[in-house]
């Protein structure tokens, strides 16, 4: 081979290198490499078998977003219904016990005007109802805002309170796009603390076995306003819990157990039942009439189950590992109920139809509860504060504290609309001059039921003053110690009626 053969070879091999090297160039300007932020490739670990998939509940916005996606508008429509006897969902409709939901997704927290929102709700004014504080709020009112008057226990099924959140975002006049799951998952809050244990099955039981008794006591407190807990005690608004642990779940004779307590007739109260119970009266007797929110707290629910098993003629063995407890029974529907004071009955009970007073929140969807009406005072009744005669104090009555009153003492347990059908208590529409077991079909107790004449100024202000001292045996225990406070109440009870009574001096 010659040098010219060679020079050939060499120029190819040259010229080849020249245009590998002019295209390498010509790509790298056109085609800008990005260079990773973090080197190396990441390996997926393998979950730990037999560990719990992470749930997709409205703690993360992903989540909310991933279930919304596929979530039913008609389930949802169907769920809305617990949310209906608190709230209004057609457009323009009024506030009821809460306010009207129309269009709420989009809206901020408290939306409408005039509604008397709780100061916990009115400091949390500038944030609004998008889909992620929607399920947290419908997953816990009190855990998403503490101190709401809110008492709905929540919706513990993420799938439902998905349809739920869909019916309300499509229930609107301009529905919000539903952004694609993760698109805008809300960060964790840092540093968030990892979520306490749910308290069921063995944890349930070693935490009554080391229970603290003492604060199991104080902790029933919550429940003394609607519960006895001495042996023989007569039932309250909820029937007497002495010795329950063992019992049945509709224990006592005589007592008005909701159709769905009733229900349930056959199953004992035991440590696991009375938990379930504690943590959600509704998740565990849908249907019961009892509004109580539940305790979250697993070693408060402990603490009680432990008290009440220690409450009785013969306590159950819970040492080591679990003896049955029983469970505090549903509220009696009460005549005339009024609103539960701080501590919210913390004891299972179902609500008594209350004759004419209001009680505990109760519905789901998002919203307070809006204060309601309530029956009114007397004069120189038994147990007035003040030595003003009625017709005093109605005279100088204050219409809009009256409602006001009303609407947070009254309304959970009445409505208060011209024909509008009982709730846990009597409709209250023009109650004043109507005689005493005023609404048919309503189921008053004998003691009320015996109480001759009519709702008058004065026997309202003796109701409202002491309802036991009233009507003894009833199940209404609500008493307004503010004379002038039973006034306001009853002048707005009158003036919300076909024919109110002129009030004396005006």
């Amino acid at each position: 081979m010659d040098a010219f053969q060679l020079n050939k070879i060499a120029g190819a091999v040259l010229g080849s290198l020249t245009v590998v090297l002019g295209v390498n160039a010509i790509a790298s300007a056109v085609f800008k490499d990005k260079e990773p932020e973090k080197p190396g490739y990441e390996v997926a670990a393998k979950a730990p078998e037999g560990a719990a998939p992470k749930a997709a509940g409205g703690a993360e916005g992903a989540g909310v977003l991933a279930l919304l996606a596929k979530a039913d508008v008609a389930k949802g429509e169907s769920a809305a219904k617990k949310c209906g006897a608190c709230h209004s969902f057609d457009k323009g409709g009024a506030a009821k016990a809460g306010p009207n939901l129309y269009g709420v997704i989009g809206l901020k927290h408290a939306h409408q005007d005039g509604f008397g929102y709780s100061a916990a709700m009115k400091a949390t004014a500038d944030k609004t109802w998008d889909f992620a504080a929607m399920d947290k709020w419908l997953e816990s009112p009190k855990g998403y805002i503490s101190g709401t008057s809110m008492a709905f226990a929540g919706i513990k099924n993420p799938e439902e309170r998905a349809n739920l959140i869909a019916y309300l975002n499509k229930n609107s006049d301009k529905p919000v796009e539903i952004p694609a799951a993760g698109a805008a998952a809300p960060a964790a809050a840092a540093g968030a603390a990892p979520a306490a244990p749910a308290g069921g099955g063995d944890d349930i039981k070693a935490l009554v076995a080391s229970a603290d008794l003492k604060k199991g006591e104080s902790a029933s407190k919550k429940c003394g306003a609607c519960h006895s807990f001495d042996k023989g005690g007569a039932a309250k608004a909820g029937p007497n819990l002495y010795g329950i642990l063992g019992l049945k779940h509709a224990h006592q004779d005589g007592f008005g157990y909701s159709a769905a307590m009733k229900a349930t007739a056959d199953k004992t109260w035991d440590v696991e039942t009375m938990n379930k119970w504690l943590e959600s009266p509704k998740g565990y007797v849908p249907g019961t009439s009892m509004a109580f929110a539940g305790i979250k707290n697993p070693q408060e629910r402990a603490a009680l189950i432990a008290w009440l098993n220690q409450n009785s003629d013969k306590p159950l063995d819970l040492g080591g590992g679990a003896a049955p407890a029983a469970a505090p029974a549903e509220e009696k529907k009460t005549e005339a109920a009024p609103a539960p004071a701080a501590p919210a009955p913390a004891a299972p009970a179902e609500e008594k139809k209350t004759e004419a007073a209001p009680a505990a929140p109760a519905p789901a969807a998002p919203a307070e509860e809006k204060k309601a009406e309530a029956p009114a005072e007397q004069p120189a009744a038994p147990a007035a504060a003040s030595g003003a005669p009625i017709a005093e104090r109605l005279a100088s009555a204050d219409l809009a504290a009256g409602e006001k009153a009303v609407g947070e003492k009254c309304a959970v347990c009445h409505t208060l609309k011209k024909g509008e059908a009982a709730s846990a208590g009597p409709n209250l529409y023009g109650v004043v001059g109507l005689k005493h077991g005023h609404q048919e079909g309503f189921e008053y107790s004998d003691a009320l039921k015996a109480k001759p004449g009519d709702w008058t100024f004065d026997q309202l202000d003796l109701w409202l003053t002491n309802a036991d001292a009233y009507a003894p045996g009833t199940m209404m225990f609500m008493e307004i110690e503010d004379a002038q406070e039973r006034a306001n109440i009853i002048a707005f009870l009158n003036k919300n009626s076909d024919t109110p009574l002129p009030l004396p001096g005006k």
